[in-house]
C-alpha cells in the first residue's frame, strides 16, 4: 500500500464536519480486518514514535518509567502504548471512544486499564491526579478531541514538576 493511501484514510477520519459519533463509527469499520494497522504502520505514520519519545525525554531514568502512570488518550489500537511499553513504561491505561479499536490494543496486552469514553468535557470515571502523564498521538483533528475535553485531561493529571 503507498504511503499516500494511510493519509487518505487519516483525512476520512478527520473529515470536517463529521460528527464524532460518525468519526467512531469510521474508525469501526477501519479497525476491521487489521485495515487500520496496515494503513497506519509505522513507514508510513510516524505520530506514535514521536509521541513515545517524547514522554520518554521527560522522563528519562529507566527505572523510574517502570511507576510513571500514563494516560494514552485516543488510543486506537495501541500504536503509541506498545511505543511506551517498548521503553519500559509499565502502568499505560488507554482512553479510547471506538470498542473495536479498544479491542485491537486489548489483544497485545498493553494496558492497565482501559475506558471506553469520549475525552468531551464530561467527568471521566478517572481519579483526579491520577497520572504523571498524558499522551495523545492523532486524537486531536476535526471531529475528534474538542478543546472543552482539555479541562477534564487537566484534572486527571498530576499538576507539578517533572520527576
Amino acid at each position: 500500500m503507498a504511503e499516500d493511501e494511510g493519509s487518505a484514510c487519516n483525512d476520512y477520519a478527520h473529515e470536517p464536519g463529521v460528527p464524532r459519533e460518525e468519526i467512531t463509527r469510521r474508525y469501526a469499520l477501519w479497525a476491521q480486518n487489521a485495515k487500520y494497522e496496515r494503513d497506519l504502520r509505522e513507514e508510513v505514520y510516524r505520530g506514535p514514535s514521536i509521541a513515545a519519545d517524547a514522554v520518554a525525554q521527560y522522563f528519562p531514568n529507566e527505572n523510574l518509567r517502570r511507576s510513571v502512570k500514563i494516560l494514552d488518550v485516543a488510543a486506537g489500537s495501541g500504536f503509541v502504548g506498545q511505543k511506551l511499553k517498548d521503553k519500559n513504561f509499565q502502568n499505560i491505561d488507554a482512553l479510547e471512544p471506538c470498542r473495536k479499536m479498544l479491542d485491537l490494543a486489548l489483544q497485545k496486552e498493553i494496558y492497565n486499564r482501559t475506558f471506553q469514553n469520549y475525552l468531551n468535557g464530561h467527568v471521566l470515571q478517572i481519579e483526579s491526579d491520577h497520572y504523571d502523564a498524558a499522551v495523545i498521538s492523532g486524537g486531536m483533528g476535526e471531529g475528534h478531541i474538542p478543546c472543552k475535553g482539555l479541562d477534564e485531561l487537566l484534572r486527571v493529571v498530576k499538576p507539578g514538576d517533572y520527576h
